[in-house]
Protein backbone atom coordinates (compact mmCIF):
# COMPACT_ATOMS: atom_id res chain seq x y z
CA UNK A 1 0.00 0.00 0.00
CA UNK A 2 1.04 3.74 -0.70
CA UNK A 3 2.10 6.08 2.19
CA UNK A 4 3.68 9.44 2.35
CA UNK A 5 5.36 8.60 -1.17
CA UNK A 6 6.22 5.54 -0.95
CA UNK A 7 4.81 1.65 -1.67
CA UNK A 8 5.28 -1.02 0.27
CA UNK A 9 4.73 -4.47 -0.01
CA UNK A 10 3.95 -6.82 2.57
CA UNK A 11 4.37 -10.23 1.64
CA UNK A 12 5.22 -13.67 2.89
CA UNK A 13 6.75 -15.48 0.48
CA UNK A 14 6.57 -18.62 2.73
CA UNK A 15 2.61 -18.13 1.85
CA UNK A 16 2.43 -17.52 -1.92
CA UNK A 17 6.27 -18.61 -3.16
CA UNK A 18 4.68 -17.69 -6.48
CA UNK A 19 5.03 -14.18 -5.93
CA UNK A 20 8.51 -13.49 -5.54
CA UNK A 21 9.08 -13.20 -9.03
CA UNK A 22 6.18 -10.30 -10.08
CA UNK A 23 7.50 -8.65 -6.96
CA UNK A 24 10.99 -8.50 -8.11
CA UNK A 25 9.90 -7.91 -11.25
CA UNK A 26 7.70 -4.93 -10.77
CA UNK A 27 10.11 -3.59 -7.74
CA UNK A 28 12.94 -3.49 -10.72
CA UNK A 29 10.59 -2.06 -13.86
CA UNK A 30 8.99 0.82 -10.94
CA UNK A 31 12.27 2.16 -9.48
CA UNK A 32 13.80 1.94 -13.02
CA UNK A 33 10.99 4.50 -14.45
CA UNK A 34 11.89 6.63 -11.17
CA UNK A 35 8.40 5.74 -9.97
CA UNK A 36 7.94 5.70 -6.00
CA UNK A 37 10.29 4.30 -3.10
CA UNK A 38 9.21 1.11 -3.19
CA UNK A 39 10.01 -1.34 0.38
CA UNK A 40 9.77 -4.61 0.79
CA UNK A 41 9.67 -6.63 4.10
CA UNK A 42 12.83 -9.06 5.25
CA UNK A 43 12.23 -11.72 7.00
CA UNK A 44 13.49 -15.80 7.12
CA UNK A 45 10.54 -16.56 4.11
CA UNK A 46 11.41 -13.80 1.86
CA UNK A 47 15.83 -13.25 2.42
CA UNK A 48 16.02 -14.64 -1.20
CA UNK A 49 14.45 -11.75 -2.54
CA UNK A 50 15.57 -9.33 -0.65
CA UNK A 51 19.21 -10.76 -1.67
CA UNK A 52 18.26 -10.07 -5.14
CA UNK A 53 16.53 -6.57 -4.49
CA UNK A 54 19.62 -5.28 -2.63
CA UNK A 55 21.31 -3.66 -5.48
CA UNK A 56 18.13 -1.73 -6.90
CA UNK A 57 18.54 1.59 -5.97
CA UNK A 58 15.84 3.75 -3.96
CA UNK A 59 14.27 0.57 -2.63
CA UNK A 60 14.41 -0.39 1.05
CA UNK A 61 13.74 -3.10 3.44
CA UNK A 62 11.57 -3.55 6.50
CA UNK A 63 13.00 -5.76 9.08
CA UNK A 64 10.09 -7.65 10.37
CA UNK A 65 11.06 -11.13 11.67
CA UNK A 66 7.49 -11.31 12.97
CA UNK A 67 5.52 -10.55 9.65
CA UNK A 68 3.13 -7.96 11.29
CA UNK A 69 2.20 -9.56 14.17
CA UNK A 70 4.01 -7.18 17.04
CA UNK A 71 6.44 -10.14 17.83
CA UNK A 72 9.59 -8.82 19.66
CA UNK A 73 12.57 -10.43 18.09
CA UNK A 74 16.32 -11.08 19.90
CA UNK A 75 18.65 -9.41 17.45
CA UNK A 76 18.19 -6.65 15.04
CA UNK A 77 19.81 -7.19 11.90
CA UNK A 78 22.33 -4.94 9.87
CA UNK A 79 21.37 -2.96 6.84
CA UNK A 80 21.09 -4.97 3.70
CA UNK A 81 23.88 -3.19 1.19
CA UNK A 82 23.62 0.28 2.61
CA UNK A 83 19.54 -0.03 2.05
CA UNK A 84 17.31 2.32 3.69
CA UNK A 85 16.05 0.24 5.98
CA UNK A 86 13.52 0.13 8.81
CA UNK A 87 12.48 -2.10 11.56
CA UNK A 88 9.32 -3.59 13.27
CA UNK A 89 8.40 -6.16 15.29
CA UNK A 90 7.27 -6.03 19.27
CA UNK A 91 7.80 -2.12 19.36
CA UNK A 92 5.80 0.14 20.86
CA UNK A 93 5.24 2.82 23.85
CA UNK A 94 6.21 0.08 26.92
CA UNK A 95 9.60 -0.94 24.72
CA UNK A 96 11.08 1.70 22.50
CA UNK A 97 12.82 2.83 25.11
CA UNK A 98 15.41 -0.34 25.29
CA UNK A 99 14.92 -1.51 21.52
CA UNK A 100 16.19 2.00 19.87
CA UNK A 101 19.75 2.09 21.09
CA UNK A 102 19.94 -1.53 19.57
CA UNK A 103 18.04 -0.32 16.29
CA UNK A 104 20.36 2.36 16.40
CA UNK A 105 23.72 0.15 16.79
CA UNK A 106 22.31 -2.47 14.45
CA UNK A 107 22.01 -0.02 12.45
CA UNK A 108 25.95 1.39 12.18
CA UNK A 109 25.24 4.96 11.42
CA UNK A 110 23.11 4.17 8.65
CA UNK A 111 20.01 6.33 8.60
CA UNK A 112 16.52 3.97 9.37
CA UNK A 113 13.14 4.33 10.67
CA UNK A 114 10.97 2.31 13.03
CA UNK A 115 7.55 1.03 12.03
CA UNK A 116 4.84 0.04 14.61
CA UNK A 117 1.14 -0.35 14.29
CA UNK A 118 -0.91 -2.67 16.47
CA UNK A 119 0.91 -1.51 19.50
CA UNK A 120 -0.50 1.75 18.36
CA UNK A 121 -4.21 0.77 18.50
CA UNK A 122 -6.25 -0.11 20.74
CA UNK A 123 -8.38 -3.57 21.09
CA UNK A 124 -11.11 -2.44 18.80
CA UNK A 125 -8.46 -1.63 16.60
CA UNK A 126 -8.35 2.45 16.88
CA UNK A 127 -5.06 4.26 16.61
CA UNK A 128 -4.43 5.89 19.56
CA UNK A 129 -2.80 9.18 19.76
CA UNK A 130 -1.93 9.27 23.23
CA UNK A 131 0.40 6.00 22.42
CA UNK A 132 1.92 7.86 19.67
CA UNK A 133 3.14 10.88 21.86
CA UNK A 134 4.07 8.32 24.40
CA UNK A 135 6.08 6.56 22.17
CA UNK A 136 7.51 10.68 20.90
CA UNK A 137 8.38 11.23 24.36
CA UNK A 138 10.25 8.38 25.04
CA UNK A 139 12.56 9.04 21.65
CA UNK A 140 13.01 12.23 22.94
CA UNK A 141 14.47 11.52 26.11
CA UNK A 142 16.85 8.57 25.06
Amino acid sequence: RRRGGRVQVNIDLARAPEMAGPVEAWVRENRGAHGPVTITQHNAANADLSARLADVPGHGFLFDASCGRGLATDEWPQPLAGSPCGYAGGLGPDRIAHELPRIAHAASGTSFWIDMESSLRDEVDNFRLTRALTVLRQIRRG
